[in-house]
């Protein structure tokens, strides 16, 4: 049983009223009996609506810093509603707020309001996975000459690990032709035409790097982080029905990009 005057008391009730301020009579007891000090005539029930108020703008306002594509598309004053109703459900876990709004693309994807604009969901991953980009941890990266060092045997029995910095988004819209056209000063109309559009986001120059793949490439890089290279070509084949030559073109794509950070022995489960 936790004693209603802990600092656990305090802190699970403070928690609670910054998430709702309708609390129950036993919770606002436990905040007013912790904020006992002077008030300078101030009543405590206004020193905490104000506070939550602060805390409440403040997170309204690292979201539209964290998604400022999504507040273009949908205007400010609809943004900050949007905001308004997620921020309480979804209070930051972590003293900083690098990766606030982690559930903010599956949180609009369930909002009636957004149902007109289904592509919401994926530009704010997409602009989540550039912060997820540039705040990653650091790896090694293969070059075209490491690839080179590998043998024919080697490369085909082998299995890759990405670099931490990498995203990959595969969507019903042209997420990343919507997003470069929020970029522009006055962004010009664009005509959103459902298909299969995929996306690659990692960092290099210390900047977050987007880079628009096939679907075969995009399926290639997915089935090479779970089996050896040619049992995951043979999916891609069999899904895209590709002569084998389109391998050579796609590695060689690939191995341009510095987003494989690791060869990895393929090692049969006993």
């Amino acid at each position: 049983m936790v004693n209603p005057n802990s600092l656990h008391a305090f802190q699970q009730s403070f928690t609670n009223y910054l998430q709702s301020p309708s609390l129950s009579a036993r919770h606002t007891a436990a905040l007013l009996n912790w904020l006992s000090l002077d008030t300078g005539g101030i009543a405590n029930t206004q020193r905490l609506t104000v506070y939550r108020n602060n805390v409440h703008y403040s997170l309204v306002q690292a979201l539209a810093a964290q998604f400022p594509s999504i507040q273009r598309l949908v205007g400010a004053a609809f943004f900050q509603q949007l905001a308004q109703v997620y921020v309480p459900h979804y209070l930051p876990t972590d003293a900083a707020l690098t990766f606030y709004g982690a559930e903010f693309a599956d949180w609009l994807a369930k909002q009636p309001a957004c149902e007109t604009a289904a592509y919401l969901a994926d530009v704010a991953r997409l602009e989540f996975a550039q912060q997820v980009a540039l705040h990653a941890a650091d790896a090694p990266l293969l070059t075209m000459n490491d690839w080179q060092q590998l043998s024919n045997t080697t490369l085909s029995d082998c299995l890759i690990r990405l670099h931490p910095s990498v995203t990959l988004i595969c969507s019903h819209w042209p997420v990343a032709a919507i997003y470069f056209a929020q970029q522009k000063p006055e962004p010009a109309p664009l005509e959103i035409k459902a298909g299969v559009y995929c996306v690659l986001i990692y960092r290099a120059a210390a900047s977050a790097q987007i880079v628009e793949l096939s679907p075969t490439a995009y399926k290639l890089l997915i089935e090479w982080q779970r089996q050896p290279l040619l049992t995951a070509w043979e999916l891609v084949q069999q899904q895209y029905e590709l002569p084998d030559s389109e391998l050579i073109s796609l590695l060689a794509f690939l191995f341009n990009l510095p987003v494989i950070s690791e060869v990895l022995a393929n090692e049969p489960t006993v």
